[in-house]
């Protein structure tokens, strides 16, 4: 049903009076809730940033994007009128969200703050703009200055959620996330983080899921305080009434010193730094331009003073990040020692070689790769060169190098394929593949490619619809400088019923997803990029090269490196023999033997406007002028055979909650008329639904804190 302008102001204004009611403090008025009209537009790259210019919208897009500007300047001029002290903020979305709204002209008297939600997770709060990586701000923050938004505040509602949960990042490095992920916002342009990191975890099912786990305390009733507690209240404590100002240069893009001018009168410093290394832990030199009352703040707020020699003073660095505070301008920061890491195989190993015997650079195109996930940051082949060069031990090293590209596209992950001679065959059940790699902070990664006893092949990027699965723990990426062993678990199939393990997820397929052992190795990918979001700054990657030295299989323990283990892979699982149906209940044939009512139709299935999550839909039907109630019936078989009333209503367009994705379900409808006698049922529509992660985000709305 569509409404008109003058509906749609007074609706907006009758939710913003009920606000005002019953939110005296204030807050903000939110418009576009968790909206995500295109993956392309939310996800992926304009072509700005890609080495070329124009836009990159389809008539679709354009026409959702102007559907979405009328309403809004509705919405907005509106509320303005009738509460002119509201603060209305231009969504509660991701940060690409708003950039076609502003390329359009959205009036800039009409909103307050530009509003934030993007849950990254597990990702590294430096990691290379991807899918959605905090640094997608930068792009943001670059189109507002560009389109003259500059001034607008952005503020996040709903943004980050580092789960400490075991199976996630833990609580040691979740913690250091969250100092990070505070620090790079403020200086990418943030002036508020309002729901970033939830106070404490969920006591239920939600716990264990992202969200329900990065709390800064535990869960009830222990309310156990975590590592968190204390780094996000030394970091709040120096934070408060600060300006950003950009950073510190260093001599590593692994290394960060996020520098902010304290504005705070009271307190004798004048300027407050946020150190950290990503991997491993190193020493490093701070230089000041004279004489400094220099102070260090760790991760738990204990302070003290520290001296200085030659205006210079040493602190060791590693992933929890440090403060100091001066009443002296910080020059530089620079490594005065190698890295040093503890990085070393998770059980015994199975030694595959070197990568400077037998494998070779192949320049061919890798398709599969470039299509993997469209929508993301392409990969496109690049030009490299590789060469043996000494390793870390007696055995050679091949370095690949990214030589100049022949157009600058700074969000690319510039590509090469590495194939062995033959084939490199992994024995047993292995766990993982590790790897020596002299890494120069390049940002780019190693990328696998597997196949099974079946043919079926394995990529380490994720499966195409997958979310959350291109390696968001950053376990692939060249992020340190030095030699370093970098371990990436292999997917697995357990035997008898193939349930899939845990890292999996990781793992793209062509075929079932079922690991039929043995493996074997066929492709190692390269990814180098020329440029990197550096803090707020997006500056040339100096080194795009890297060194790759031995391989090794892992495994879990040693009866797993046998033929043995194959073996008790390949137990057949059983079979079930197909169900009788005809044995169970079956409403559709009792419906259509009983009743003299005609059969309803259904129109079509539509996806409801937030939580798309695979677990409900909309079924709507053809209206029928007998009907006083609709009635949705499911069934797990395709003749009806134990179908469950799941919806009853008097609109004939139902919500149907309780379903299950990737699971193969059949529907039909029936009607009750004013006797309350049931209709005949419809014909039966087979539906397959799925958890599309960014339709958990839909709708228009306003929202309030």
């Amino acid at each position: 049903m569509t409404r008109s302008r003058a509906e749609h102001a007074r609706e907006m204004v009758e939710v913003a009076q009920k606000h005002a009611e019953t939110n005296p403090d204030g807050g903000y008025l939110c418009y576009f809730l968790e909206d995500v009209p295109s993956v392309d537009l939310m996800f992926g790259e304009y072509p700005k940033y890609l080495g070329s210019e124009g836009t990159n919208w389809t008539e679709e897009q354009t026409q959702q994007y102007q559907g979405r500007f009328l309403a809004a300047k509705i919405a907005f001029e509106a509320v303005r009128e009738a509460y002119p002290n509201a603060q209305l903020s231009l969504g509660w979305t991701h940060p690409q969200f708003q950039i076609p709204l502003m390329r359009m002209g959205f009036p800039a008297e009409l909103f307050d703050v530009v509003g934030m939600d993007f849950p990254t997770f597990m990702r590294m709060p430096e990691m290379p703009i991807r899918d959605i990586s905090p640094n997608r701000l930068w792009i943001l923050k670059t189109e507002m200055d560009r389109l003259g938004y500059g001034n607008k505040p952005i503020v996040h509602h709903e943004t980050y959620f580092p789960s400490s949960h075991p199976e996630a990042l833990g609580e040691q490095t979740g913690s250091d996330y969250t100092v990070r992920f505070g620090a790079l916002s403020l200086a990418l342009g943030s002036s508020r983080l309002l729901h970033c990191f939830s106070l404490h975890d969920c006591s239920d099912y939600w716990g264990s899921q992202h969200y329900g786990a990065s709390g800064l305390i535990g869960k009830s009733p222990t309310y156990r305080p975590k590592a968190a507690m204390p780094a996000y209240a030394a970091m709040t404590r120096l934070l408060d009434m600060i300006q950003t100002d950009g950073f510190v240069p260093t001599d590593s893009l692994s290394l960060y010193a996020v520098a902010f001018r304290n504005l705070n009168t009271h307190l004798s410093h004048k300027f407050v730094y946020a150190l950290w290394t990503l991997r491993g832990s190193r020493p490093v030199q701070v230089t000041f331009g004279q004489d400094a009352a220099v102070s260090l703040v760790d991760a738990q707020g204990n302070e003290r003073a520290l001296k200085l020699i030659d205006h210079a003073v040493t602190i060791p660095l590693n992933a929890t990040p440090v403060w100091l505070t001066s009443d002296v301008k910080a020059l530089e920061v620079t490594s005065v020692g190698d890295p040093i890491y503890d990085s070393e195989p998770s059980g015994p190993t199975q030694d595959l070689g070197t990568l400077a015997a037998g494998w070779s650079y192949t320049g061919d195109l890798y398709e599969r790769l470039e299509t993997n996930s469209p929508v993301l940051a392409p990969f496109v082949a690049g030009p490299m060169t590789v060469e043996k060069v000494p390793g870390r031990g007696p055995e050679s090293a091949l370095r690949i190098a990214l030589q100049a590209t022949p157009e600058e596209r700074p969000t690319v992950d510039w590509y090469g394929v590495l194939e062995p001679a033959s084939p490199v065959m992994i024995p047993g059940s292995p766990k993982a593949l590790g790897l020596w790699v002299n890494g120069r902070t390049s940002w780019g990664r190693v990328i696998y490619e597997l196949e099974d006893a079946t043919g079926e092949r394995f990529l380490s990027t994720g499966d195409k619809g997958s979310w959350n699965g291109d390696d968001s723990r950053q376990d692939s990426y060249f992020n340190f400088d030095g030699w370093r062993y970098v371990e990436f678990p292999l997917p697995s199939s357990e035997p008898y019923d193939h349930y899939r393990g845990f890292n999996s997820v990781w793992w793209g397929y062509d075929q079932d997803g079922v690991v039929d052992l043995p493996l074997k190795l066929t492709k190692i990918v390269v990814t180098h990029r020329t440029h990197h979001v550096y803090v707020n700054d997006l500056i040339p990657i100096p080194e795009r090269r890297v060194d790759l030295g031995g391989l090794v299989a892992v495994y879990a323990n040693t009866s797993d490196m046998d033929a043995e283990a194959i073996a008790a892979h390949r137990i057949a699982p059983y079979e079930p023999p197909e169900p009788d149906t005809t044995k169970a209940a079956n409403p559709y044939i009792d419906l259509n033997a009983a009743d003299e009512l005609p059969a309803p139709e259904i129109l079509g299935f539509a996806k409801p406007e937030a939580w798309y999550d695979g677990t409900q839909i909309m079924v709507e039907m053809k209206p029928v002028d007998a009907a006083q109630q609709y009635n949705v019936y499911v069934s797990a078989y395709e003749d009806g055979a134990g179908a469950m009333s799941m919806a009853k209503g008097a609109e004939p367009a139902l919500l149907v909650r309780g379903l299950r994705p990737e699971f193969p379900l059949y529907v039909f409808v029936t009607y009750t008329d004013q006797k309350r006698q049931e209709s005949k049922p419809s014909a039966i529509k087979r539906l397959l639904l799925k958890d599309d992660f960014p339709n958990k985000q839909g709708g228009l709305a306003i929202r309030r804190v």
